[in-house]
């Protein structure tokens, strides 16, 4: 249960800043450097700020820290940060901090086994300059330190580019359009050193419990990714945030995810153990209709079994 508990926690750190306020999301890529391995890689990020003030923010970032030796890491970061407009708030320095949940695939101690799927915590330490284009746009500069104990440092330099959300009126959900149905189909990627890829396809339910926070209950078929034959339900509480047009929606959620069968390894194909697991998602949506939408999906199923996956789904929604 302790284990269960601290992959629903690393999953949620993405989930703990979306809201119904106004955001900055932006996309942003460079480079990092494997401070204990002495290598350099490409690095790209997720980065949603939330302004409370003109000082004080909160930013939640995914971090993928690219390909080094025996190291395949990403992470989620929930940072508290401290800024400093300049130049009539055009431009806005900040330095932040908070912890970072990492998921690192890389090599055992040991040779019996292939891959080893490391979880772990660290801090991520960041200093950044966001500069305001004009019509909602934004440039963005960061850099980032990860301070971790059972894993390597680095140091990641990014820039890329945002735009700001503000609070704008969510798709109407009336009482009689509290539910919705998605099916959907796409790819599992496995976590290890070769990224064996399945075919992927779910069938999905959700609840409108507010606004805001809605219940997921979906069924999911990872299909066969190398080690990884997986299919299962999964139920998940999460926070959606409307775009500045009333067709975009944006979510982040988290829970529990129980298989019923995996094999354990790639040529078996038998029922395997009952599995507990995480499942983290971020989504995004588009309503062509008020009740017709067209889903994204980018799940991350962490385990204690060394059988981590991504799984990617684009489908169909109907609300009623």
């Amino acid at each position: 249960m302790r284990t269960a508990r601290l992959r629903l926690l690393m999953l949620s750190c993405l989930a703990g800043v979306t809201s119904a306020s106004a955001g900055d999301l932006s996309v942003l890529g460079g480079g990092v450097r494997a401070n204990g391995v002495g290598e350099a890689s490409h690095a790209w990020a997720l980065d949603w700020t939330h302004a409370f003030s003109d000082h004080i923010a909160l930013g939640a970032t995914w971090l993928n820290e690219g390909h080094v030796t025996d190291h395949h890491r990403d992470g989620g970061a929930l940072q508290g940060w401290l800024r400093t407009p300049l130049f009539g708030r055009r431009l806005v320095i900040g330095i932040g901090a908070g912890p970072y949940a990492y998921f690192d695939t890389t090599r055992p101690a040991s040779a019996d086994q292939p891959v080893v799927d490391a979880h772990g915590w660290g801090l991520m330490y960041s200093i950044g300059a966001t500069w305001e284009l004009g019509n909602a746009w934004l440039l963005q500069l960061r850099a980032n330190y990860i301070d971790t104990r059972n894993s390597f440092d680095s140091t990641s330099v990014l820039i890329g580019a945002g735009y700001r959300f503000d609070a704008a009126t969510a798709p109407a959900v009336t009482p009689a359009q509290l539910n919705e149905i998605a099916l959907s189909l796409g790819m599992t990627i496995a976590n290890n050193f070769e990224s064996q890829k399945g075919f992927a396809k779910s069938i999905e339910y959700r609840r409108a419990l507010t606004q805001n926070v809605g219940l997921t209950a979906m069924w999911l078929d990872e299909g066969k990714s190398g080690a990884v034959r997986r299919n299962g339900i999964a139920v998940q509480l999460g926070l959606t945030h409307p775009l500045n047009t009333p067709n975009w929606t944006i979510g982040a959620a988290v829970g529990p995810y129980y298989s019923f069968k995996a094999s354990t390894d790639a040529q078996n194909e038998g029922e395997g153990p009952h599995h507990l697991s995480a499942l983290g998602t971020l989504s995004t949506a588009y309503w062509f209709r008020h009740d017709s939408a067209v889903r994204f999906s980018w799940s991350r199923v962490a385990t204690d079994d060394e059988r981590d996956t991504d799984v990617f789904l684009l489908g169909l929604a109907y609300r009623f």
